[in-house]
């Protein structure tokens, strides 16, 4: 199945001001908090991914860049 806004399993949005840190949402949890509706929301792009890990190594690759240490053991 497809995915879009409203089904996606995770959201990301990438600052370039901290580049190595990608955040990310988890679908339902995005929804939840309005992240459709509202404002701040507008900036988080769905993404298709198997984790939260994943989501984020995916945006990094995305857009070239490196992950923080921190993120090493990240599922």
């Amino acid at each position: 199945m497809p995915f879009n806004r409203e089904n996606a399993p995770f959201f990301v949005w990438w600052r370039e001001h901290v580049p190595n840190s990608p955040m990310v949402k988890e679908g339902n949890f995005f929804r939840e908090q309005g992240g459709l509706t509202s404002d701040w929301g507008k900036h988080w792009e769905p993404i298709q991914a198997s984790s939260i890990g994943d989501a984020r190594r995916k945006i990094a690759k995305h857009h070239g860049i490196s992950l923080s240490p921190i993120y090493a053991g990240e599922i």
